[in-house]
């Protein structure tokens, strides 16, 4: 028997990840990209690329989750703070059908820039509106475009995550150490997103 059928269950040798990004409402009224690819012009909504985020919360996310109840399947869904407070239903329901809730930040901006002390707020409001919408609290994290900065291994790890997915350097999960704790990494290799 190989090493393989001997860790995953029923003698498995491939395991999957799925994972549901949460994002509408927490996108810029302008700018945000979308599959409008003409840029408005600076100072006006742009109100059919939002309109695209919110085809997500009315009807994209919805379905998803109907087609993963009838395949079973569980996911992670990286929850931005601010779409949570906007559509809290929508996290619970997430969350009530057996699925993760992790964090995203708290907008869709960049987090890399922040100071330590910013950055810490900005990871820990994203957490707290997922905890009020859904009683849950977030142990994976994944920043915009996955860009981190040089201090967010340390403030995850201070703030009690579990995991994060923001690095690519490997196709299994690995143990990152830091400050003498550990987050794992459960970081899937580009080619299989």
């Amino acid at each position: 028997m190989s090493r393989d059928a001997e860790f995953w269950p029923n003698g498995a040798r491939l395991a999957v990840t799925v994972s549901m990004q949460f994002e509408a409402g927490g996108q810029p009224i302008s700018g945000a990209s979308g599959p409008v690819t003409e840029p408005i012009n600076p100072g006006y909504p742009d109100l059919p690329q939002n309109s695209f985020y919110e085809y997500g919360v009315r009807e994209g996310i919805p379905r998803m989750l109907d087609l993963f109840d009838k395949h079973g399947i569980k996911v992670t869904s990286f929850m931005i703070g601010e779409a949570v407070d906007k559509h809290p239903e929508l996290a619970r329901e997430i969350v009530s059908r057996g699925h993760e809730a992790a964090a995203h930040g708290r907008r869709w901006e960049k987090q890399y820039p922040l100071e330590p002390d910013e950055e810490r707020a900005w990871i820990s409001d994203s957490v707290a509106s997922i905890a009020r919408a859904t009683g849950v609290r977030a142990r994976g994290y994944n920043c915009y475009w996955m860009r981190e900065s040089v201090h967010t291994l340390e403030l995850l790890q201070e703030l009690g995550f579990t995991y994060h997915i923001d690095d690519l350097s490997a196709d299994e999960p690995f143990i990152q150490e830091g400050r003498g704790h550990s987050v794992r990494d459960r970081a899937i290799h580009s080619a299989h997103e």
